[in-house]
């Protein structure tokens, strides 16, 4: 039995429809780190925005997956790993959570 190459794709997006229920969270392919200020007395705390982007960078206002920081000052103090909750829609602020402690340029990143 031959099917088209049309056919095939109807009938892969119908099983991923079926695999993926609408129901479920959306995914985040990304995330974004801001509000941190742009210069920062080294030991002073500031506060990050953290938001999950979906691949086209729309805030995914669904997720409820969890958000873990890293920094490249190892001696950083960087929020707890953190899960979103409903409530969040997709955006969640750390005021006062993150603590650069080494001088110079450096990052703050979220996976």
């Amino acid at each position: 039995m031959k099917i088209s190459l049309a056919s095939f794709r109807l009938l892969a997006v119908m099983i991923l429809m079926l695999l993926v229920p609408s129901g479920w969270a959306a995914v985040a392919v990304s995330f974004s780190v801001t509000s941190f200020p742009g210069t920062q007395t080294a030991g002073d705390p500031g506060s990050v925005t953290e938001t999950a982007l979906s691949a086209s960078s729309a805030t995914v206002t669904d997720y409820t997956g969890t958000v873990t920081f890293t920094s490249t000052d190892g001696l950083a103090d960087l929020p707890a790993n953190y899960t979103f909750v409903a409530g969040d829609n997709g955006v969640h602020t750390f005021t006062s959570e993150v603590t650069l402690k080494t001088v110079g340029s450096r990052s703050i990143t979220a996976t």
